[in-house]
């Protein structure tokens, strides 16, 4: 049996790609059209990524106190510890002010990108 190992959703969409250029002429057919319709099992990946893992987007000035603060004390165990630092480090330049103003809605994305860096996107 083929046991599955944990991925991040960048590495699940590397291996299909990889698996999407595989022939392997002693599997049945029905297995090559499979790798063949990699497109389809990519699109549930990706699905499942925005519903499970969705991607904030910083700017880079926003990911420099992002990393500040979550290198901080308890900010790597404690998510609300890690919220109060980013609202101290952030108080002078005030670029995650709507995100912690309307922090019951961006919640999930927050913790998410707490929980999971690699989420995160350095955007201009």
């Amino acid at each position: 049996m083929h046991k599955i190992t944990k991925q991040t959703f960048k590495e699940a969409f590397d291996e299909i790609e990889e698996l999407s250029f595989v022939r392997d002429e002693s599997k049945p057919v029905i297995e090559q059209e499979w790798v063949n319709s990699h497109t389809a099992v990519y699109a549930l990946i990706e699905e499942l990524q925005e519903n499970y893992a969705p991607t904030l987007e910083l700017t880079k000035e926003q990911k420099d106190i992002w990393d500040k603060s979550y290198s901080k004390g308890w900010a790597k165990k404690d998510f609300i510890y890690f919220i109060d630092i980013l609202y101290i480090e952030d108080n002078s330049t005030n670029l995650f002010t709507e995100l912690l103003s309307e922090f019951r809605s961006h919640s999930r994305v927050l913790m998410n990108a707490w929980l999971h860096p690699e989420s995160i996107k350095v955007v201009e």
